[in-house]
């Protein structure tokens, strides 16, 4: 996620714990099969369980580029949102993507809790808003 104070740039599938932010911030970018998907979602259980807090937990998905091969892909990718994501679980969870059209239509009808932007700036914004209870984080930058 390079670009974004705070946050180290990763590979196309990675998921961590970022204090500065008091969230969890998780990428799926590129050409994306089943594999990767599960080879994410265990990076994404694996964060999960490090970074547990009493009060929930914000996230933060980006999937820009993100570029599934097929409908198993996307199936694959629904079920392990399902899994990993319970109610109660989360204060926030903001997903991001290329396609503003899609993720338009995705926010409108959007539960409490959770956002669907492809505008990275307001992403990280409403994150930090989210995760640090609407004070400033201190990014150091």
């Amino acid at each position: 996620m390079s670009g974004m104070p705070g946050v180290p740039p990763v590979g196309n599938l990675h998921t961590e714990y970022v204090p500065a932010l008091r969230a969890l911030v998780s990428r799926l970018t590129g050409d994306v099969g089943v594999h990767e998907v599960r080879t994410w979602r265990r990076g994404l259980r694996k964060a999960i369980v490090s970074a547990t807090r009493a009060d929930g937990l914000c996230l933060l998905v980006d999937t820009h580029g993100y570029q599934p091969r097929g409908v198993d892909v996307q199936r694959e990718l629904h079920q392990a949102l399902v899994g990993e994501l319970p109610a109660g679980t989360w204060r926030a969870v903001i997903f991001l993507h290329h396609d503003g059209a899609k993720m338009s239509l995705l926010d409108a009808a959007a539960e409490d809790g959770v956002r669907y932007l492809s505008d990275r700036g307001e992403a990280v914004s409403l994150l930090c808003r989210a995760a640090c209870d609407g004070q400033d984080p201190d990014l150091g930058v």
